[in-house]
């Protein structure tokens, strides 16, 4: 007998009952658990993850970012973050610009890294890496992170964390703007240098990454 999800059932229910797709994968992992009478809770996740094969979930894998920057990474990589865009399909806002440069309508394309200000903030973090780069709507600048971050050394291990630390930076500034937390105006420069100290700090209680967050900061 297999149970039906309603459409009114709760989200949540509708999560669960969605995971039963995942079981066949993870049977062999359970099964050499229960053998070795061992639990893993961390072995289930990273197989439940393996298992979902967006093109970008090795960004967040292993992310040693601020949990709050991966998550927010996470709806910006899903669509799902509350540009202004998605607030007037809802029917919940009428105004449209972008709350950061007020030039033309906030989507998340725009915000990232597409915006003026987003845009001086991005690339200021990775000059600091050492990357010289353009950046590109999300869209399209996902596709090239993947491809980055898909190469060896230290560096581009950092990347990883700096694009989470950069998109939560730059949506942690939008908030702040929209609710009116600074009584001046920031400059790229200066949002840019607070996501690179969260770098650098995430990044020092790495052992695998200290070694060169030490290089980056001489």
């Amino acid at each position: 007998m297999e149970a039906v999800i309603s459409d009114s059932s709760s989200w949540v229910i509708k999560k669960i009952f969605n995971l039963r797709e995942h079981i066949p994968n993870l049977k062999p992992v359970l099964d050499h658990m229960i053998q070795k009478r061992t639990f893993s809770m961390k072995r289930m996740y990273d197989k439940m993850v393996d298992s979902d094969k967006v093109p970008w979930r090795h960004l967040l894998k292993g992310n040693c970012a601020r949990p709050r920057a991966s998550i927010i990474t996470w709806m910006a990589c899903y669509g799902r973050l509350g540009t202004k865009d998605r607030l007037i399909r809802f029917g919940l806002i009428i105004e449209h610009e972008c709350s950061v440069c007020k030039e033309v309508d906030e989507t998340l394309d725009h915000l990232l890294f597409d915006c003026r200000f987003a845009k001086d903030v991005w690339k200021h973090v990775l000059l600091w890496l050492g990357i010289t780069h353009e950046p590109q709507p999300w869209s399209i600048e996902i596709g090239w992170i993947m491809h980055m971050i898909a190469k060896k050394g230290r560096r581009y291990k950092i990347l990883k964390v700096a694009v989470a630390e950069t998109v939560y930076g730059i949506w942690q500034y939008r908030n702040e703007v929209i609710f009116g937390k600074y009584t001046h105006r920031n400059t790229s420069i200066d949002i840019g240098e607070r996501i690179i100290e969260k770098v650098m700090y995430r990044g020092w209680y790495s052992t695998k990454l200290r070694k060169h967050v030490v290089t980056l900061m001489l």
